[in-house]
């Protein structure tokens, strides 16, 4: 197949035209064409067709779908953040919270915080993470959302921990987990034990690290999250040296 780009984009396959409609189809096209032999990732093609205002977003505004702008924005502010784009993530998790707060949306507010604050521990600003979890936390609390209150409880937990405030760690993620445990919820255990191993290595309390990051390794083996487990088996030969 032949992509020609000079003038319209046509599409040739063994020499014979073959029609391509719609101008985004073609702007598509065009955009791996420039690119051979690469991989472009969906958010680099939404930048190319749409630049900054994806189809959804742009169709939920125009009718006035403000709860349903509100769950647009929040989708691109995760892609955004797995992608590395941390300043957008900020931006569009932000314009979330901002539409979910005038539609006293209070579980949206409390997923929004909890997208701010991990950027903020990913961008450094542990105290403006722990700013977000502890409001994340309130407003789960508000709700009645025990598993958020647990993720949120462990995000507090380990700012703390990230701040040197050991003690107050210990307390947050001990609760985070007791709660986890009662929920069945072993994604949220294995996050509680890590961050309780980062806190008592803080304590210098090494013995009990090792313990509580080979607990968090035994789960994540469990769950197949082979991510998570290398973390923490990184911090667990941290906490062993």
């Amino acid at each position: 197949m032949q992509v020609r780009l000079l003038g319209p984009v046509d599409v040739l396959a063994d020499g014979i035209p073959q029609p391509v409609h719609g101008l985004r189809r073609k702007a598509i096209l065009a955009a791996l064409a420039l690119q051979p032999g690469e991989i472009v990732g969906t958010e680099r093609l939404i930048d190319i067709v749409w630049g900054s205002a994806p189809p959804a977003l742009t169709a939920a505004s125009r009718i006035g779908d403000r709860a349903g702008q509100a769950n647009i924005l929040h989708g691109i502010a995760l892609a955004d953040k797995r992608s590395g784009r941390l300043d957008e993530a900020k931006t569009h998790f932000q314009q979330a919270l901002d539409l979910c707060t005038d539609l006293a949306d209070l579980a949206g507010q409390a997923h929004n915080h909890m997208g701010l604050a991990e950027v903020a521990e990913t961008q450094d600003r542990s105290a403006d993470s722990l700013e977000h979890n502890l409001k994340s936390l309130d407003l789960f609390r508000s709700v009645g959302d025990r598993v958020g209150q647990g993720y949120a409880l462990n995000g507090v937990g380990w700012c703390h921990a990230l701040l040197c405030n050991y003690e107050q760690a210990l307390v947050h993620c001990q609760q985070a987990l007791h709660l986890a445990i009662e929920l069945d919820d072993r994604d949220g255990q294995a996050a509680a034990w890590d961050s309780l191993g980062l806190a008592h290595r803080g304590l210098s309390n090494h013995e009990q690290a090792i313990i509580c990051y080979r607990r968090a390794v035994e789960l994540c083996q469990d769950l197949g999250d082979r991510y998570w487990e290398t973390d923490s088996l990184n911090s667990l030969r941290d906490g062993s040296a």
